[in-house]
């Protein structure tokens, strides 16, 4: 029985995981922000990767979520809905 049998064997996961951001590099990529604003990041299990593309988008005047090729689905998105809130409204 080979290793990746066993793990299915026992409901384990054989795919490999992926590093949730940590808090020095979500600060890092977005800047000076609370502790809340930080835990609620790294809440989606977004990587360092996923959130500095929903800081690009959430930087960006272009509309990046709707060209094709591009999304806002899964941790990106819901990184880039987090950026966006903490955006102050335009006057």
């Amino acid at each position: 029985m080979t290793d990746d049998t066993q793990r299915e064997k026992y409901g384990m996961s054989t795919k490999p995981t992926k590093a949730i951001a940590s808090a020095a590099e979500i600060r890092s990529i977005v800047g000076d922000i609370d502790d809340s604003t930080v835990m609620s990041i790294r809440d989606t299990g977004a990587t360092a990767a996923e959130v500095l593309e929903a800081f690009i988008w959430a930087s960006s005047d272009d509309e990046l979520g709707n060209t094709p090729g591009h999304s806002r689905d899964g941790p990106v998105g819901r990184v880039y809905d987090i950026l966006q809130s903490l955006e102050p409204p335009e006057a």
